[in-house]
């Protein structure tokens, strides 16, 4: 992990810290499977981005290939479920929606979560999850 001013290098992609304050995972290597490992290592980067409070999220998981069981439970874990307020899963095609959607539905995060194929989209609802200054 490589940590830059609001940017972490992680082992597949970049977590980075928008202006705004929206935390963006962007999963970079095509094909990714993502282990119990990675699942840690993203939230030890969400954990060096956030200021205060919870995070809002986009996770771009359009090249991800397979989540394994051990991850997906860690990202139901209370070590990262306490670090979010809201999650937008950007997707392309039928296995990353598919991903996603085994997610929201088994798994059933405790926040909002919703799927998006625009990342525009996404963005803009997460904006109605930051607090208002």
């Amino acid at each position: 992990m490589i940590v830059s001013e609001g940017a972490v290098t992680i082992r597949n992609g970049e977590i980075t810290r928008s202006p705004d304050g929206i935390i963006y995972g962007r999963i970079t290597e095509p094909g990714t499977v993502h282990t119990l490992d990675d699942a840690i290592e993203i939230t030890n980067a969400m954990k060096k981005l956030r200021t205060n409070g919870k995070l809002v999220m986009l996770i771009d998981i359009r090249n991800v290939k397979f989540v394994e069981s051990k991850a997906i439970s860690y990202f139901t874990s209370p070590e990262h479920t306490e670090l979010v307020s809201a999650q937008a899963f950007l997707v392309g095609r039928a296995l990353t929606r598919a991903i996603a959607r085994f997610f929201l539905q088994i798994h059933r995060p405790p926040y909002p979560a919703q799927i998006f194929s625009s990342e525009s989209d996404a963005v803009d609802w997460l904006r109605t999850f930051l607090p208002h200054v």
